[in-house]
């Protein structure tokens, strides 16, 4: 009984804490609104990036979900500063939709997750006809393949220097 009685006290309180982290993520989702002022802006998005895997699935709902597109940006932006590889599909999904500005947040913070997002680019390439959107998956493309020629290259040289010594 006692077992009982502890074991539900432990999924009571861990259900009351999920709850606030989740409105405290809502909330915070709902600072990124153009009508509120930027420093509030601000904060939230600082807030929410320091979260970082905890509150991905609430940015991966909003961003698929909510009806003001300057939100969704300022939470593809959000992604891009978190980096984890389990964005790419919703973003991949999101950057096909009618409104340029989001496609083109999508892109670019699929080029910040990084090498990962390559075979979710080409996918985005042969699903536009937008130009402009190309020209920004093209950008985006050779951004992670620079990148990772510059770390390859980074390596390369220390393991040298390692040797000579």
């Amino acid at each position: 009984m006692k077992r009982y009685i502890l074991a539900l006290f432990f999924i009571i309180t861990s259900t009351i804490a999920q709850t606030e982290i989740s409105t405290e993520i809502y909330n915070l989702i709902k600072q990124l609104d153009s009508t509120v002022p930027i420093t509030e802006q601000s904060f939230a998005k600082n807030k929410l990036i320091s979260m970082g895997k905890d509150a991905l699935p609430y940015l991966h709902k909003e961003l698929q979900e909510n009806k003001k597109t300057y939100i969704r940006i300022q939470i593809a932006w959000i992604l891009g500063h978190i980096k984890d590889p389990s964005s790419i599909k919703v973003l991949e999904e999101v950057a096909t939709g009618p409104y340029f500005n989001l496609n083109k947040a999508c892109v670019m913070t699929l080029a910040e997750i990084g090498e990962e997002s390559l075979i979710s680019l080409e996918r985005l390439k042969s699903k536009t006809t937008e130009t402009n959107l190309l020209k920004i998956i093209n950008d985006a493309e050779i951004k992670i393949k620079s990148t990772k020629t510059n770390t390859l290259s980074l390596s390369n040289s220390s393991t040298k220097k390692n040797k000579r010594k």
